[in-house]
């Protein structure tokens, strides 16, 4: 326990405001990653097949790195990324987070474990999509956690101290 004043609220409503807005942007933007790369990939229905090893290569790294932000987001190390749980001296998630991270760019250009996964290299084209993608989900979910949207549509508006961090 740590000392100071204690926050009592439900664990629905605590999960809710933390879980919902990730999973909805993640959704969202991830569909637009898998689609605008299939369709940018081969605008030929006839073969799909080679498009659709684009897309999924590209929704896979986009999940993929949206879950090692989320890490950083459970356990912020920098005040930026502290909008849904309080700053951390402990900086072990947050390498945890770039060693994965790292770890997966190199199951990318492995061809063995590449393969082991069914993955494909991705074209510079859509590595631009994924870190643009990724980059646009953490503003987004930063945003939601910001102005506890969740919150507000639960009819639960923050206090002046919660709004302000």
């Amino acid at each position: 326990a740590q000392p100071g004043h204690q926050v009592r609220d439900s664990l629905d409503r605590t999960l809710a405001r933390f879980v919902v807005p990730a999973a909805v942007v993640s959704s969202l933007v991830g569909l637009l990653v898998f689609y605008g790369v299939l369709a940018l990939s081969n605008p030929d229905p006839a073969a799909l097949e080679p498009a659709a090893g684009n897309a999924r290569t590209a929704l896979t790294s986009f999940l993929v790195f949206v879950g090692l932000f989320l890490i950083v987001f459970v356990e912020p190390p920098i005040r930026w990324f502290a909008v849904a749980e309080p700053i951390t001296r402990d900086r072990r998630p947050t390498y945890l987070a770039i060693g994965l991270g790292l770890a997966f760019v190199a199951v990318l250009l492995l061809p063995p474990a590449r393969a082991f996964f069914q993955l494909i290299v991705p074209a510079p084209r859509d590595a631009l999509i994924v870190i643009l993608a990724v980059v646009a989900w953490v503003l987004l979910v930063r945003t939601f956690w910001a102005y506890r949207v969740v919150d507000r549509f639960l009819g639960r508006a923050p206090t002046r101290s919660e709004a302000t961090g």
